[in-house]
């Protein structure tokens, strides 16, 4: 009875070897499966959060490119209101320019209107003056040529203003007749 005893007990004891055997190996292959299943779940998750990192670099690097879009936009913006501006003064500078010119032309045209009617007024005054001394010299010559011929005649013109005169007339005899020749 021993020897079956001991056969039913290493039966038994094989029996419970092989169940607790059996017991780990299922255990060890739900372990192993759940290792897997977790292992699967944490690839999932790990490609969903890469996904999603890789989602968020693109949404930074599209949202990067749009700041730095509208931020040359913007200088560029600037740079063409700058030289809208530079542009502006120098126009404005050039208007000015141009109307001072303009100021200064009309000026130099009044005031060359103003001497060309001084320098006529002047001429004209000139004629009359020349008119007035071409007058008077011709008055002046023909005095000279009275006064020369006065001299030229001195006892003739003489004799006659005296007959004419200074002398009364005697009775039968000729006035002045020693004073020279008479007319």
């Amino acid at each position: 009875m021993d020897l079956q005893f001991n056969i039913e007990s290493q039966k038994m004891n094989s029996q419970s070897n092989y169940v607790l055997q059996k017991q780990r190996q299922d255990e060890k292959r739900k372990i192993q499966e759940a290792i897997y299943l977790s292992k699967r779940e944490e690839a999932k998750q790990t490609k969903a959060v890469k996904a999603q990192l890789e989602q968020r670099r693109q949404q930074i690097e599209l949202k990067n490119e749009h700041d730095n879009k509208m931020k040359n936009q913007m200088s560029m913006q600037q740079k063409r209101f700058a030289q809208l501006k530079i542009e502006e003064d120098r126009k404005r500078r050039i208007h000015s320019v141009q109307r001072d010119i303009d100021r200064k032309f009309d000026d130099e045209h009044r005031t060359r209107q103003q001497k060309e009617q001084e320098v006529m007024q002047m001429e004209l005054l000139e004629m009359e003056l020349i008119k007035k001394l071409q007058n008077t010299q011709a008055i002046q010559k023909e005095a000279y040529s009275e006064l020369e011929k006065a001299l030229s005649q001195p006892s003739k013109m003489i004799g006659s203003f005296l007959m004419r005169n200074v002398m009364p007339t005697t009775k039968g005899g000729r006035a002045g007749a020693d004073l020279g020749p008479q007319q």
